[in-house]
């Protein structure tokens, strides 16, 4: 009796593994090393391909895909000069913990045993895995049939268990070969449950500590929006009453009109009522914070770890105390379930003076005439602002003054906020709206960074997308000149207002005083059939960024 073996080819295993996955796009720049690949998704349609003008910023789009979808993001390239140019927005993903995976062809497996001089090539075989080592979680190089399918499984399981980057290399000559398909692999969609006992440890001794608390706080970060676990520190903060406020990384892990909702913490550099609050905590539960100088104010942040829980995915520390194997999600989830069984001491504290101040849709008074600033474009976005919005920020000014933008819509705002690469924010919003087509999309970014990725905007031609991008206008690198002041700052001023005309797609304006901005800002929300590109043309920068740009500047 013949028995039949099932079999696949390498590329519509991965092809099909995406899928499971939920990936429906692959940003990229086609080369002869990752052609096959990109025409098997092309016949395949289930995964778009989206091209985009460079590597770099396919990486940066990725990185916005995985971070709105909440799952996995891709980037397609060619060897060496493809894959190279990915470094800067993968380790970005890495500092940040943002699930991204770089599938890279390669010379197929005869040409490297021939050892032949193959264009694109730098060095040794291995030689460019070995860089994507340093700043993935797990990187993977398929040079043996027998263990190609297995191995793919490996990179992706790590990847979206760990909320880190990793690396597939591909020889061009695999993607067509067909292998008996494996049957003992587990889905690996799912992470390591907690260890029951220490778990019941750990909440049963925060539960008594927040029960006896009279100011109890808490302080939410990235971990929440990686884990997509927002609707479960929802329900914690809506039945234990206490306040909650979020990192700059963190920010919107919770709709910032809650009423709990305190604000972004930065140390000094910060809001004082937020501060007040949050170091001034007889409890404090940190969930999912990582302790950068960003997210601290440039460690100016106060934190006693005496009064301090501290939650990640994979460990609690209550004070000195350390409960590994416990997931972020049962954590919170258990902590839900204990306070609600005896109402804590914080349920019914009075809101601190100032609390949640600043959350108000109603128009600040703005003189129409008056030049315009980058906090007062933050003022007015804060008057029109709707659940339908996500905002992708670039770094520098506009990011630390938008720690005063108020989104009602959780995971709607994406940032590179620890890592602050510059040109993070044009090609970002592209994989935003790409796993989200129906947002509203808005774009912040310095005229320093645009110059950098806005180019990016011919492919929001390509597919219709429409957003809103504001060029936050000041003429060159304003936070380097807070830190050091020098010509070397300035850059070339563009006519940022006619970017439209050359891309012929769009419409642009160019404005200096508040009325104009409010006109032109209202034309562009009000318009969703085409781009809008504004020219905002700033006199002045954020406190907030100067501040910050301040506490830098004292360690140079």
């Amino acid at each position: 009796m013949t028995t039949t073996v099932e079999t696949c080819t390498i590329g519509n295993y991965l092809c099909n593994r995406l899928h499971q996955m939920g990936v429906t796009h692959i940003f990229g720049v086609p080369g002869d090393f990752s052609l096959k690949f990109c025409k098997l998704l092309e016949g395949d349609g289930r995964i778009q391909f989206v091209g985009t003008t460079r590597e770099d910023t396919a990486g940066f789009a990725a990185d916005g895909f995985a971070r709105r979808h909440q799952g996995i993001g891709i980037v397609l390239v060619t060897h060496g000069v493809g894959a190279l140019s990915t470094v800067n927005p993968i380790a970005g993903a890495n500092a940040e913990s943002s699930p991204v995976l770089v599938i890279s062809g390669a010379p197929g497996l005869r040409e490297r045993r021939e050892n032949q001089l193959i264009h694109h090539n730098f060095g040794q075989n291995e030689a460019q895995k070995r860089i994507f080592e340093n700043f993935t979680c797990c990187a993977v190089s398929l040079n043996d049939l027998s263990t190609a399918f297995k191995q793919i499984d490996l990179v992706l399981e790590k990847v979206w268990n760990n909320k880190k980057p990793g690396y597939l290399e591909i020889p061009r000559d695999l993607i067509e070969k067909e292998m008996p398909l494996h049957f003992d692999y587990e889905a690996f969609c799912s992470f390591e449950p907690s260890d029951t006992e220490t778990l019941d440890e750990a909440l049963s001794e925060t539960v008594s500590l927040l029960k006896s608390a009279k100011t109890p706080a808490i302080l939410a970060g990235v971990e929440i929006h990686r884990f997509g676990i927002q609707e479960d520190l929802l329900q914690l903060v809506e039945h234990s009453k206490i306040p909650v406020a979020a990192t700059i990384m963190g920010k919107t892990v919770i709709d910032e009109c809650h009423p709990s909702y305190l604000g972004i913490y930065q140390g000094k550099v910060g809001g004082e009522a937020v501060r007040q609050t949050i170091e001034n905590a007889d409890v404090l539960v940190t969930l999912g914070v990582m302790f950068t100088d960003i997210n601290l104010g440039m460690f100016t942040a106060r934190l006693n770890p005496n009064k301090m829980i501290r939650a990640h995915q994979g460990e609690v520390t209550i004070k000195h105390h350390r409960f590994p194997h416990i997931t972020l999600c049962d954590f919170i989830r258990g902590l839900t379930r204990g306070l609600q069984e005896t109402p804590s001491a914080g349920s019914s504290r009075k809101k601190p003076s100032g609390e949640n101040g600043n959350l108000s849709h109603d128009k600040k008074k703005l003189d129409p005439l008056a030049s315009l600033t980058t906090s007062g474009i933050i003022d007015i976005l804060n008057t029109r602002m709707t659940p339908q919005i996500s905002v992708v920020c670039d770094t520098g000014d506009c990011l630390f003054a938008a720690a005063e933008l108020k989104v009602p819509d959780r995971s709607s705002f994406f940032a590179s906020a620890f890592y602050t690469t510059m040109g993070f924010a044009v090609p970002a919003g592209l994989g935003v709206q790409c796993a989200s087509p129906n947002v509203r999309l808005v774009i912040l970014v310095g005229d320093g960074a645009f110059q950098m990725t806005g180019t990016e905007l011919s492919t929001y031609k390509k597919l219709g997308f429409t957003p809103v991008v504001i060029i936050i206008n000041n003429g060159g690198y304003e936070t380097e000149r807070v830190i050091l002041d020098g010509a070397f700052n300035d850059i070339e001023n563009w006519n940022y207002g006619e970017v439209c005309n050359l891309l012929q797609y769009g419409k642009g304006a160019t404005t200096e005083c508040v009325g104009d901005f409010e006109e032109a800002l209202d034309r562009a929300l009000a318009d969703k059939t085409q781009m809008h590109v504004i020219d905002a043309v700033v006199s002045e920068s954020s406190q907030g960024m100067r501040r910050l740009a301040e506490e830098i500047g004292r360690r140079i």
